[in-house]
């Protein structure tokens, strides 16, 4: 099933505050979406999708057709460990979006703030 997985990797640079100056730093970003089609991640193991996840700096994952709550205990489960933290998790009906970041940038991230709109059926569908 992760066959179909499309994810791209891209290096973009921060501000990081040393010694009173802003000094440009690489990071690594890995960004996925898969649309499971219902599926339950089961035993599935999630190594062949995110294993190269484990080796940037910020993580953002989305999933449409899911049952967000199964997928994403999985994920959690996964990232155990790991020295990753969700700094953001927007849910609406079956689809999923959680930005995890690498503990050692935990003390750069500040004033998180995530809005969703629904645009199902009235705009009530979706929440």
């Amino acid at each position: 099933a992760f066959e179909s997985l499309l994810y791209s990797r891209t290096l973009h640079k921060i501000a990081v505050k040393k010694d009173q100056e802003y000094k440009p730093k690489r990071l690594k970003v890995f960004c996925t979406t898969f649309n499971v089609g219902e599926a339950e991640p089961g035993d599935t193991s999630l190594d062949g999708w995110l294993k190269e996840s484990l080796e940037c700096d910020l993580i953002a994952i989305g999933m449409q057709e899911s049952d967000t709550a199964q997928w994403l205990e999985a994920i959690q489960i996964y990232y155990e460990g790991k020295k990753f933290y969700i700094v953001s998790l927007v849910t609406m009906w079956q689809m999923l979006v959680i930005v995890l970041v690498s503990e050692k940038y935990c003390k750069f991230i500040t004033n998180v703030e995530s809005d969703s709109k629904p645009t199902g059926f009235a705009s009530l569908i979706g929440k």
